[in-house]
């Protein structure tokens, strides 16, 4: 039933709304996904270097 829920929810062209109101509201959540895309973006940039 969770499953079904969540692709709805998914689906639905309200998802970026509700995540933006979750990502709002929950101050931590939301830096901690700051956090996570900033160390994303050094370590791609790192692994970029590398390839070169």
């Amino acid at each position: 039933f969770r499953n079904e829920t969540l692709n709805f929810v998914l689906s639905n062209c309200k998802y970026s709304f509700f995540l933006n109101l979750t990502i709002k509201y929950d101050s931590t959540l939301a830096k901690h996904i700051k956090n996570y895309d900033t160390q994303l973006f050094k370590w791609q940039k790192q692994v970029l270097k590398w390839s070169l």
